[in-house]
């Protein structure tokens, strides 16, 4: 900075965005964290900067030293202030330093040249003339009232919504300028940010990304004072829960209980500074599953996957629920059917002699095969039926065979009436067998002894 007699003062050095990248991006990205709290270095300055960021649309945040200097918000051995000014005056004061540059053909910092020969420059604080823009604007007329201010009721309303601002404003000598302003309290969470649908008017709306409790100030300016006339109230704004929509699987979709499960939700949450939790439960009494979330800006997915195995056959119902970091949570459900695949047989002999299985049936789709004759080296099969059934509601799977007659061993063994069943389901897995008769001896359910002569 330029000090008047002292030719030791400390200079500034030029910077370009093309030039040094890496210097340039930094000295934003210590601003931002100083004005808005944002960006990767906001939380240095969560407990100092700004009081408010900038008003969008009206304001922007300008710093000293510039960015386009070396000496800027980044610079170790330098500090840096920051202010909200005017849209027109930032970009006014932007032009006016391009120019500078320009015309007094200031070179950017090289840097392998000693800092010596390297081009320096100095700026000289002025204290600003009276009059001569934004608050105070001279004498007061004679007779010339201020503005009077009330910024309304207090008021409260849930994070994302428009929440109804009341103020008025009076002045019977001008139409003063009017603003709204917000400070953040001590309850809220970094990264939160408010707007204001219409900053300019006295009835308005703030919108805000997070929950906790905002000062707003209401301010009128008849640029005849040394600055705005303000009124305060407290916007105290409600946390929302988020909203869940299951996306996979669909209801009364089936699975195979032997392989994994799939789970996809997505979730939308209007406090858009919120951060989310979610977990699943599968329905079979295993422990709930903590989802993956991938979110951004109030928008994100919950994902994560169960085997359920035999124990978890037949209808389930998955619930996944979603949590945001204020304590608010939002559950869907949505019903599913487990089972798993059948498959049976009429008949298959392996070893010396070998029998392809036959008739050879799988399920699901539900199917039924017979076999009327099946002639092999060890004897005649008659009358095979197979067939393998799965219930799409009860996730329970069913086969069943039946062999109407066998003639094993040129007639030395006649077996009638052969059937079996196997069931797998909610219930478990059951299986039953009997045989009609073995060389005319009833058998059933039971146990039965054969003696073949020779």
């Amino acid at each position: 900075m330029f000090v008047a007699g002292d030719p030791t003062a400390p200079g500034l050095h030029r910077i370009t965005e093309t030039l040094h990248p890496g210097e340039y991006l930094n000295n934003r990205n210590h601003k931002d964290g100083a004005c808005y709290k944002t960006g990767p270095e906001r939380d240095l300055y969560l407990d100092t900067g700004l009081p408010r960021p900038p008003i969008p649309s009206i304001e922007q945040c300008d710093e000293y030293p510039f960015a386009s200097t070396l000496e800027g918000a980044a610079h170790p051995h330098w500090d840096f202030s920051v202010m909200a000014v005017p849209v027109s005056d930032n970009a006014s004061g932007g032009g006016q330093l391009v120019t500078f540059y320009h015309e007094d053909r200031v070179l950017a910092w090289d840097f392998d040249l000693p800092e010596s020969i390297n081009d320096e420059f100095w700026v000289e604080i002025a204290a600003p003339c009276g009059g001569c823009g934004g608050g105070g604007g001279g004498p007061v007329p004679p007779g010339n009232v201020a503005p009077r201010v009330d910024a309304g009721p207090d008021a409260s309303g849930p994070e994302g919504s428009g929440i109804a601002l009341n103020g008025t404003v009076t002045d019977p000598d001008d139409t003063p300028e009017i603003t709204w302003s917000y400070r953040l309290g001590e309850n809220t969470d970094p990264g939160m940010a408010c707007q204001f649908s219409s900053p300019g008017q006295m009835r308005t709306t703030i919108r805000c990304t997070d929950d906790g409790t905002v000062t707003v100030t209401l301010a009128a300016d008849d640029h005849h004072r040394d600055g705005p006339v303000t009124d305060t109230a407290t916007v105290t704004v409600t946390n929302t829960a988020p909203a869940v929509k299951i996306d996979s699987p669909q209801p009364g979709q089936l699975f195979n209980g032997r392989e994994p499960t799939p789970v996809t939700a997505g979730f939308t949450d209007r406090g858009a500074n919120d951060s989310h939790t979610c977990e699943i439960s599968f329905g079979d009494g295993s422990p709930p599953v903590r989802g993956t979330v991938q979110e951004q800006g109030g928008t994100g997915t919950c994902t994560g996957s169960h085997t359920y195995g035999y124990d978890g056959l037949g209808p389930r119902t998955i619930q996944v629920t979603v949590t945001d970091d204020d304590g608010g949570a939002t559950s869907q459900s949505v019903p599913v059917v487990i089972y798993v695949p059948g498959s049976g047989y009429g008949a298959h002999v392996s070893g010396l002699i070998t029998v392809p299985r036959s008739p050879n049936v799988h399920c699901p789709p539900s199917d039924t095969q017979s076999t009327a004759t099946l002639s092999t080296l060890v004897g005649t099969i008659e009358a095979l039926t197979v067939a393998c059934h799965l219930d799409t509601q009860q996730g329970r799977t069913t086969v069943n065979t039946t062999v109407a007659g066998a003639s094993l061993l040129g007639g030395a063994v006649r077996i009638t009436d052969i059937e079996s069943s196997c069931t797998a389901g909610a219930d478990g897995i059951t299986r039953a067998s009997r045989v009609g008769t073995i060389n005319g001896v009833p058998i059933g359910s039971g146990r039965g002894s054969l003696s073949v002569p020779g």
